[in-house]
């Protein structure tokens, strides 16, 4: 048995059609096919049932896979290993994180502090490449969690300096019943949060215009609306008037976890004790892994 056939198995029962592996492979169909042959031919065993422009994993193949993707996650993890022992002096740590400007701070002091480590930042599309992951808590799996601080960020809202609730320093989810919002696409995080806020006290939030979080705050100046917006970012609103939310369980979660499947360098553990020092001060959050070791502080 040899480690390219069983790259080859996995691919197949990942896409399921031997044109599609093949081109993913960069190899002909004709050889796909006679590699996986020549595989269930050394296993005594048939992986997959043919069906007419597909094939499908059966009992066998399925437990084939369970096995083969263990073994090639940790010949991965080896192979990773020695790359990280042969570049000491230049470290990549992968974060995929939800929403950046929460970690700005964060990730501009651990550059500052760690020079020869390089972040590099994905989005959640790129998750499976990471190291440590920064999602909110609706997108995380159940297990995930078990192995995960939440974390929460506090939710404001901003108003232009003459606006009627300008006078209070806070305000209730129903006192918003009529406004109308400068809001964030409805993909970003903060705004399915807000939404579901809203509707929790009994209306849906009135949408002024859409734009992302640069435009935001002259948006509100102008007043076309009002806005809500992570505590984290109120200096980019310090010419508009910030009111706490009364209400109560406002913050958005989030889950902040470490890729249990890769390998983490010496680098990746630097910035995993940064990560735990950094939850204890900023959120009072425990974050504490055996693989860690000690905190940075």
């Amino acid at each position: 048995m040899e480690l390219l056939q069983l790259r080859y198995f996995k691919a197949l029962a990942e896409h399921g059609q031997f044109t599609r592996t093949a081109d993913a492979l960069f190899i002909s169909q004709p050889a796909l096919s006679l590699t996986i042959a020549k595989l269930e031919k050394e296993l005594g065993v048939q992986l997959f049932d043919r069906k007419a422009h597909r094939v499908v994993l059966n009992a066998y193949g399925r437990a084939f896979l369970k096995y083969v993707s263990k073994a090639l996650q940790a010949l991965d993890n080896a192979s990773a290993a020695l790359e990280d022992l042969k570049s000491q002096q230049d470290q990549h740590v992968a974060f995929a994180v939800h929403t950046p400007s929460l970690w700005r701070d964060a990730l501009r002091d651990f550059a500052r502090r760690y020079p020869d480590v390089y972040l590099d930042q994905l989005a959640e599309a790129d998750i499976s490449a990471a190291d440590y992951f920064c999602l909110p808590q609706y997108m995380v799996s159940a297990a995930d969690q078990t192995q995960a601080v939440r974390i929460e960020e506090p939710i404001l809202l901003a108003v232009p300096p003459h606006h009627p609730l300008a006078s209070q320093t806070s305000v209730s989810l129903a006192q918003l019943a009529n406004e109308r919002f400068v809001q964030l696409p409805d993909s970003h995080a903060l705004r399915k949060h807000t939404d579901m806020l809203c509707q929790r006290a009994g209306f849906l939030p009135q949408t002024a215009l859409e734009c992302d979080e640069s435009l935001q705050p002259d948006m509100v100046q102008l007043e076309r609306g009002v806005a809500f917006l992570f505590a984290k970012d109120q200096r980019n609103f310090r010419t508009l008037t910030l009111l706490q939310l009364e209400d109560e369980d406002t913050a958005l979660p989030y889950m902040l976890y470490w890729n249990r499947k890769r390998y983490l360098s010496k680098a990746a553990e630097k910035f995993g004790r940064y990560l735990q020092a950094y939850c204890r001060r900023v959120y009072g959050a425990a974050w504490n892994y055996p693989h860690l070791g000690a905190d940075d502080e």
